[in-house]
């Protein structure tokens, strides 16, 4: 199965019973006073805090014995994608992560490809391991897996919420200098992917950002 298929997003509030203990980002889950930790304290320290991702609640579903299951709640219009993972490796956005289990460990890649550069911090945060992660999506979200093809998905850059790490991505923008380096919006061409998770241009042309969004994140991806 692959992980296109063990991704399932949901609109509505759903049941955690059968996961592992998790960590929950404060205020959108189902929190309990008394229960904060700071785990993997080295781990992308930095984008941590400024997302309020550094102090986290662990939750584990498993102390509610035979009480009723413990629910995620899911708020419209977001929707949270839980990706499953089997010793693999995700790429994500810090501000899209709503919990992940303990098994899971976060890092740090880089990206020095120049293309990439132009338009986003070179330090990507990643996921990797066996368990599930939970994306959260502003409204309704994008999952796809792509191959080599001619017609590549094109998903607005700033909607790019969480991909694989075998994801290969070009990028769109109109010509010119100004465009390129100032204020042009920006679409990732998804050559080929595993998985690629994104919020759908429902209301909005692709790629309505500017330069203040593409600075917010250079700092926070």
């Amino acid at each position: 199965m692959n992980l296109l298929m063990r991704t399932t997003v949901y609109s509505d509030n759903f049941s955690i019973e059968g996961f592992e203990p998790l960590y929950a980002r404060i205020g959108r889950g189902p929190n309990r006073r008394g229960n904060f930790a700071i785990p993997q304290r080295s781990s992308c320290v930095l984008r941590r805090l400024l997302t309020g991702m550094y102090v986290l609640n662990r939750v584990d579903p498993k102390s509610r014995g035979a009480n009723a299951p413990l629910l995620w709640p899911v708020r419209a219009p977001e929707r949270i994608a839980v990706v499953e993972l089997r010793d693999e490796q995700l790429c994500f956005r810090m501000r899209n992560l709503a919990f992940f289990e303990e098994g899971l460990r976060l890092s740090t890649i880089v990206n020095t490809q120049a293309p990439w550069l132009a338009f986003e911090s070179p330090l990507i945060t990643k996921v990797s391991g066996s368990g599930r992660v939970g994306i959260q999506i502003d409204g309704t979200p994008d999952c796809l897996a792509a191959d080599p093809a001619p017609n590549a998905p094109h998903i607005s850059l700033h909607r790019l919420a969480a991909w694989s790490t075998d994801t290969r991505f070009g990028l769109d923008v109109a010509p010119g200098y100004a465009n390129t380096v100032l204020v042009a919006p920006a679409a990732a061409i998804v050559r080929s992917s595993s998985l690629v998770i994104a919020g759908r241009d429902d209301e909005e042309t692709v790629g309505t950002a500017g330069l203040a969004m593409r600075v917010g994140r250079l700092i926070i991806p």
